[in-house]
């Protein structure tokens, strides 16, 4: 199930449009993430909004007891093996702690960078990470053609202790629904394959995005987001055979 606990719709400041975070005191005060943040300020990432969204305040003990209280009832009453989590970076890793206590199942957290440092940084605190720096590395190579980058993301992992001892629960994806489909960048089919058998055969655990079947060529988010049900869908296709 994929969960997110960092921020709600796009409500702009009517707070009570929604429940139960309903109050000012729910969110942190309003700043914007700016581009240049992300690598430069960790405290903007975690108290600001991302994309105009209300960036929920975690530091106030009724917004953690109810997202831990929340997360905890979910897995319970559905009885759900594992979660992906949304936007982790952008919520500190003490609350990811107690978080992932609460949860009681695997957690798999997205941390949209391409440092094995930061990434791996929050290995620990959720059970394990996308493997962003190896998809970073696919899209690179086998869309530039340049293997280089595959071969250098993968002695990195190798020679990174949290990597290592993490690699076979680490997510490994070509196509995800934050970013440009890989024939949008690339529309030769046979590289689409070669990705997707090497996230099948390197250690992790392999996700493949709906529409990769269908040769979806989507652009960057929302035209990655495409609609299955319009699409004709064709169980001859090659990708589906």
């Amino acid at each position: 199930v994929d969960v997110v606990a960092n921020h709600v719709g796009p409500i702009g400041f009517e707070y009570e449009k929604i429940s139960p975070f309903n109050k000012e005191e729910h969110y942190h005060d309003f700043c914007s993430i700016n581009s240049g943040d992300w690598d430069n300020d960790q405290w903007r990432v975690e108290h600001c909004r991302l994309a105009g969204l209300p960036d929920l305040n975690q530091e106030n003990d009724e917004v953690k007891n109810l997202l831990l209280n929340w997360i905890h009832d979910l897995v319970q009453k559905y009885d759900i093996d594992g979660l992906r989590v949304d936007t982790v970076p952008l919520i500190s890793k003490e609350f990811w702690d107690e978080f992932r206590t609460s949860a009681q199942a695997f957690t798999l957290g997205e941390v949209f960078n391409s440092h094995l440092d930061y990434v791996g940084g929050y290995i620990g605190h959720l059970d394990a990470t996308m493997n962003y720096p190896m998809f970073f590395a696919i899209q690179n190579g086998m869309i530039g053609n340049s293997y280089w980058d595959i071969k250098r993301i993968i002695d990195s992992e190798m020679n990174d202790a949290t990597f290592k001892a993490n690699l076979p629960y680490l997510g490994l994806f070509v196509d995800n629904h934050d970013n440009a489909r890989f024939l949008n960048r690339n529309g030769d089919t046979n590289h689409l394959m070669q990705a997707l058998t090497f996230s099948f055969v390197y250690p992790g655990i392999p996700i493949l995005y709906y529409g990769d079947e269908q040769q979806f060529r989507g652009g960057g988010d929302p035209y990655c987001r495409e609609y299955m049900w319009k699409s004709n869908y064709d169980t001859n296709a090659q990708l589906y055979q």
